[in-house]
């Protein structure tokens, strides 16, 4: 049902497909029900920035969200009333290749992250561990002698 107005060309033993971009898309067909990984730009309009939102939370967590826009409000608008992956502002893929920002998912998306440290992170049992090499603590747990309690007083006034 959707309108093709850009590309639509595909060679499968190439493994080929041009950008497209679709108009006339509603957010019950096929395209809009699943995440897309292709080049495939369905265009969708709206008459305020809830409307959006109201759209982007009725369908599961995106990998990456793009927001294209000049105005600074309505881009922070959508940032902190969505949830993505990862988010690009007047930008396209070129955030996937910054090895300084996590890349993944969330949700339905998938889940970690990955590029640069965040791989490394992500993919190892990243742990604290603590260990005490000098003085004996056991003066601060309670029962307290009164060496202990006089110290803690002077201390108290300090």
């Amino acid at each position: 049902g959707a309108q093709l107005v850009v590309g639509g060309e595909f060679d499968e033993q190439d493994k080929f497909i041009a950008p497209c971009v679709l108009l006339n898309v509603d957010e019950n067909m096929a395209v809009m029900q699943e995440e897309i990984f292709g080049p495939v730009l369905p265009v969708l309009t709206y008459k305020n920035l809830e409307s959006v939102v109201e759209r982007i939370e009725k369908l599961p967590k995106p990998l990456a969200m793009y927001i294209l826009s000049k105005n600074k409000k309505n881009t922070e608008y959508l940032i902190q009333h969505s949830t993505a992956g990862g988010t690009a502002v007047n930008e396209l893929m070129i955030s996937t290749l910054n090895p300084a920002l996590p890349f993944g998912g969330v949700n339905n998306s998938g889940i970690g992250k990955s590029n640069g440290k965040y791989s490394f992170i992500e993919f190892s049992n990243e742990r604290g561990v603590l260990k005490r090499n000098f003085l004996d603590f056991k003066m601060i747990f309670p029962p307290y002698n009164k060496k202990v309690i006089d110290l803690l007083m002077r201390l108290a006034r300090l």
